[in-house]
């Protein structure tokens, strides 16, 4: 979760939760993190990046099916342009909401 030490300084320094990143938020993150570490590893930073596209691909229609293709990713093009084609077709009320899971305290 790449967002997590921001959230913590955060709270940290105010005692408020911030509001988790938007679906689309974080699929843009997802592009990023996949280019950042093919740039840096090569063909071995697209094999690690697969592991970590899954926890970005969640709570959205299709969330599942796209999971399941970016962790058989080759290319760095290959997965922008699955996350792009999500981006494109998540719903207008979906690009705004963000996802937690509730911690069961």
């Amino acid at each position: 979760y790449p967002f997590l030490v921001g959230e913590i300084d955060h709270f940290l320094k105010t005692g408020e939760r911030l509001t988790p990143p938007a679906i689309v938020e974080r699929l843009q993150c997802a592009q990023e993190h996949l280019t950042m570490l093919a740039d840096y590893k090569g063909k071995s930073g697209i094999r690690q990046a697969r592991k970590h596209m899954a926890w970005y691909a969640k709570g959205f229609d299709g969330a599942a099916e796209l999971r399941e293709t970016l962790c058989r990713i080759n290319s760095v093009e290959e997965g922008c342009k699955l996350l792009d084609d999500a981006i494109t077709v998540i719903s207008p009320e979906l690009c705004s909401r963000s996802y937690r899971k509730t911690a069961i305290v």
